[in-house]
């Protein structure tokens, strides 16, 4: 196991990340809100500590992301401002209204690599 701590500014929040297999990308991320008025704070002064999210990996970003447009359910979606509409999104987030009260992380192959530890294994678009 490795523990890496992390930290997000744009998401406000900081935390630790566990590795269990350190060259895979099977981990667990523990974090505490920073700042009460971003989403995650907010819903933890709601709803207090609790599983937050899920979070997975698709090659298929793209029709997830049209499927939950069509349906209009609520989505964030990241994608570089130089990369169209029509190239896939390096994340995004089911909102928990779509899902029954959870939100969904998703993103493409290798992107968690950002945060896990080697971004230099993140593959280029």
């Amino acid at each position: 196991q490795e523990f890496i701590g992390i930290e997000s500014d744009k998401f406000g929040y900081d935390g630790t990340l566990t590795l269990f297999r350190r060259d895979l990308l099977h981990r667990f991320e523990v974090i505490t809100p920073l700042d009460p008025g971003n989403t995650i704070g907010r819903f933890f002064n709601k709803v207090g500590p609790c599983l937050y999210m899920a979070f997975a990996e698709s090659s298929d970003m793209l029709a997830i992301e049209q499927r939950a447009l069509d349906r209009g359910d609520g989505l964030t979606v990241d994608r570089p401002d130089n990369r169209g509409s029509g190239k896939t999104a390096d994340q995004l987030w089911l909102h928990p209204a779509a899902l029954g009260g959870m939100m969904l992380g998703l993103s493409r192959p290798t992107t968690a690599w950002q945060w896990s530890g080697h971004p230099e294994r993140v593959e280029k678009i």
